[in-house]
């Protein structure tokens, strides 16, 4: 019951507290407005009203607008951003087309490089053949003239091997001859007389004893025995040897001295030094042939030992056939003899062997084997009566020339 009393009285301290127009006296009142002027202000209030929507419209519309104006200018730039770019675009593409110009007239200029090189290729392809033609025609003559060569010199390889057994039975040399067989009858104390042509010759340690005419005679058959060898196969001894039947001479080219192979009393030391170079030839055209010496002093046994070989062995150490028959079969003929260039190779070796290393080797081939100028004896062939009648001062091709003719026409073979 109190409560309400207690609100109604808080109500009533604060109106008061407040204003009222109770309090307001009446000279202090203002009238109030008519219903016209109300009306205008209320005019004037919807007018204003009226304004500020359309204010804030515009203000809307031009938010609009700015932000439309923003809107614009980044397109703008974008654009402008993409025409510069564009241009860019385009700069390449000009620069992409330069380029292609200039690939395509480096391509023109390499076609045309190309096409002439395919013209000068067909032309030289075209010579080639020719050339290749040429060549195969060149080779088929060069294989007839091979063989016919191969031919001729199987002939000449035989002739060669017939013509040694021909100074083997000229020249015939026992090593073990009876006191019959000899034609001067001289005692020795020699065990096994070893005769060339019926004359004795010892061995070089025992000539104390011997006719000084059956010892030159004898030697002087061995001398022509090794011209005639030197003839037929073109060989150049280091010792020049020089042929006057029983009166022959050996000369050491180094020392420029001529020694007699005659006068075992007279010119004892000298006879001595000219058989040393006597069986020295002898050691060296066996060496060339690939037979060993061993005992360089058996003059006859190292002769008759190597004309044995050269009769009977078929093929020599450079496994090419010294001596074969004639054949047209090119299997047959493929080693024929040996070759100069290897001889005097053997040659060279050999000198280096048994003479000082500040020998000339070239001059020592050089040298003339044999400067004999006529022969002592009459022989059985034709062939070997030519070789010793050729002249020492002839050309050594043009003898090569004669001797080859000479030998072939014999067999009734002619040269092409």
């Amino acid at each position: 019951m109190n409560q309400p009393s207690e609100n109604v009285k808080v109500i009533a301290e604060a109106n008061i507290n407040e204003p009222s127009t109770s309090r307001i006296s009446k000279d202090k009142l203002v009238p109030s407005y008519t219903y016209s002027s109300w009306k205008r202000l209320r005019d004037v209030c919807r007018a204003l009203q009226e304004a500020q929507e359309k204010t804030m419209l515009q203000r809307k519309n031009l938010d609009a607008l700015l932000a439309n104006e923003q809107e614009y200018r980044d397109l703008a730039e974008r654009v402008k951003c993409e025409q510069v770019e564009l241009q860019a675009l385009r700069d390449c593409v000009e620069r992409q087309k330069c380029r292609v110009m200039t690939c395509r007239m480096k391509l023109i200029h390499f076609n045309d490089g190309k096409f002439q090189k395919d013209m000068m290729t067909n032309k030289r392809s075209n010579e080639v053949i020719k050339i290749q033609e040429d060549l195969l025609k060149r080779k088929t003559a060069l294989s007839l003239a091979k063989d016919n060569l191969l031919l001729i010199a199987s002939h000449l390889a035989w002739r060669r091997r017939k013509m040694v057994d021909d100074l083997m039975h000229i020249f015939v040399i026992n090593l073990n001859a009876s006191s019959e067989t000899r034609l001067m009858s001289s005692s020795c104390a020699c065990h096994s007389i070893a005769c060339i042509a019926g004359l004795h010759l010892p061995d070089a340690l025992s000539f104390l004893g011997h006719s000084d005419i059956e010892v030159s005679g004898a030697i002087g058959y061995v001398i022509q025995v090794l011209s005639l060898l030197s003839r037929i196969y073109n060989f150049p001894y280091q010792y020049g040897m020089c042929f006057f039947g029983s009166k022959s001479t050996i000369k050491d080219p180094v020392l420029d001295e001529t020694y007699p192979l005659y006068g075992i009393t007279r010119n004892r030391e000298k006879f001595k030094e000219g058989m040393l170079l006597l069986n020295k030839n002898i050691s060296q055209l066996r060496w060339s042939f690939g037979i060993n010496t061993k005992k360089m002093g058996k003059t006859l046994s190292n002769l008759q030992d190597l004309l044995f070989h050269i009769v009977n062995e078929r093929h020599d150490t450079s496994s090419e056939s010294v001596f074969q028959k004639p054949s047209v079969s090119y299997r047959s003929n493929g080693n024929v003899d040996i070759s100069l260039h290897k001889c005097a190779k053997q040659n060279i070796e050999f000198n280096q062997e048994n003479k000082p290393s500040k020998m000339d080797h070239l001059s020592l081939c050089r040298q003339t084997s044999i400067t004999s100028s006529k022969s002592a004896l009459v022989f059985d062939s034709s062939a070997i009566t030519a070789l010793t009648l050729v002249s020492p001062e002839d050309n050594e091709s043009d003898g090569v020339k004669k001797i080859s003719s000479m030998t072939l026409t014999n067999y009734g073979i002619t040269s092409s």
